[in-house]
């Protein structure tokens, strides 16, 4: 499945981090700003909160694996929504959203109940409502062995079209091959990427396309092993 690679073509991706993205909603009291003891800052309380989530988190959740990179779960504020039009007032509703890669496994609830704790505590000390919706989550499959024949077979074309030897990896962003790992499968994602996916001058080569096609053709006409 070459949806992930390497710049080189020699790592295969074999296994991927549990997905969870969220929402928080944060409720305090609008006002001017040039009186803000009458209202309840939002937005102070929503950074509050997105600085204490990516810092402890990571503290709950120190676990390490090589397979991945980087090799820790990762919790990262990411969108952030307007909420007043103009400078002079204090928002009393403001929204942001979290993206979290998770480590296999590390429980997704686990993650969930610490996350609710923290969103109490900020509530309680900022005098504050918060609420969390679960936008998306993919909880981590079992990951495709290196020794599966797919594994194999790819690492032999590989060789034979860039002269490399293979590498399996484990990545952070979700792939199809999640899904059919659900049910049993054994998939192998691999690709030659220039990795520059969300980045500016996001690109492809088409020499790597070319090569990606040498591959899967080896792939075809290889005798299973």
């Amino acid at each position: 499945m070459p949806d992930a690679g390497s710049t080189d073509g020699a790592a295969i991706e074999i296994a991927e981090k549990t997905l969870l993205q969220l929402e928080f909603s944060i409720t305090g009291t609008q006002c001017h700003a040039a009186m803000p003891q009458q209202g309840n800052n939002s937005f102070t309380g929503a950074a509050t909160l997105a600085l204490l989530l990516e810092k402890e988190l990571h503290e709950d959740f120190p676990q390490s694996n090589s397979l991945f990179q980087p090799p820790f779960s990762t919790f990262i504020p990411t969108r952030h929504e307007a909420n007043v039009p103009n400078i002079n007032t204090v928002p009393g509703h403001d929204r942001f959203f979290m993206d979290c890669r998770i480590l296999p496994g590390i429980n997704a609830d686990d993650v969930l109940f610490k996350i609710n704790e923290k969103c109490q505590r900020v509530a309680t000390t900022r005098k504050l409502n918060i609420s969390m919706r679960t936008v998306h989550r993919l909880d981590a499959a079992q990951e495709t062995s290196p020794k599966a024949p797919i594994i194999t077979l790819l690492s032999k074309a590989i060789h034979e079209t860039y002269a490399l030897p293979a590498r399996t990896i484990g990545i952070g962003g979700n792939s199809f091959a999640s899904l059919l790992r659900h049910k049993g499968i054994p998939v192998a994602v691999w690709a030659r990427l220039c990795n520059t996916c969300h980045a500016p001058n996001e690109r492809a080569l088409i020499s790597s396309a070319i090569g990606d096609a040498q591959v899967f053709t080896r792939i075809l006409f290889t005798p299973a092993l």
